[in-house]
């Protein structure tokens, strides 16, 4: 049952609950914790294990589980991220910023 599923677990941001002295709030100076965010992503049936590290954006996880998912996008319409999978391949370039 487990490989059938497609299990997606991500966040917009981080914060600073007190992973910085003195801060517990929305807001502030850049630290890791505020943009490198995690994306899990499990799909046993179709996604091999593995750890990746480059730049993604909310907007491309749509993108990705429309392909893990096997759904076309109209040819008609376009979606402003891009699909990770292709990253992980290697078939395109990762992004050098977000």
């Amino acid at each position: 049952m487990f490989e059938d599923s497609l299990i997606a677990v991500t966040a917009d941001h981080g914060e600073k609950l007190l992973e910085t002295p003195g801060r517990f709030e929305h807001g502030g100076g850049w630290y890791d914790s505020v943009g490198r965010i995690p994306l899990i992503i499990s799909y046993p049936k179709k996604l091999r294990k593995g750890r990746f590290d480059f730049f993604s954006e909310s907007v491309d996880l749509f993108p990705t589980l429309l392909n893990l998912l096997r759904i076309a996008i109209p040819p008609d319409k376009a979606l402003d991220g891009v699909n990770l999978i292709d990253m992980m391949d290697q078939k395109v370039p990762t992004k050098k910023a977000v």
